[in-house]
């Protein structure tokens, strides 16, 4: 298994990101403030029934009153989609005293 490793920083936050290949998967691990696991989902690229068009499909587990699942889903899908590849993502994200904007500049990123 190969690694990557990268962080970004936003203002006062740091969220970490490895990067293991599995074969033709890939696992991601994303972290920031007090580190845990707060959801893991999986995302298969799959092509719409509909359109035909590449998209994404994403099976979530989250850990009671955790909201990790938005992340889980919105960089799965982002990534099964531009790679092809099944994306497994597990992420734990908690950082104290945090606005909504707060919140909305670090998904956003």
């Amino acid at each position: 298994m190969e690694l990557i490793k990268t962080e970004i920083k936003f203002e006062k936050f740091i969220i970490k990101a490895k990067v293991l290949f599995a074969g033709e998967d890939l696992i991601i691990i994303i972290n920031g403030g007090k580190s845990h696991v707060g959801a893991v989902g999986v995302s298969i690229p799959t092509n719409s029934i509909i359109t035909g068009n590449l998209t994404a499909y994403t099976s979530i587990i989250t850990m009671p009153s955790h909201k990790e699942d938005i992340v889980v889903k919105l960089i799965g899908e982002k990534i099964a989609k531009s790679t092809g590849k099944k994306v497994t993502v597990i992420a734990g994200i908690h950082f104290d005293n945090v606005s909504e904007k707060e919140i909305e500049t670090i998904l956003n990123a």
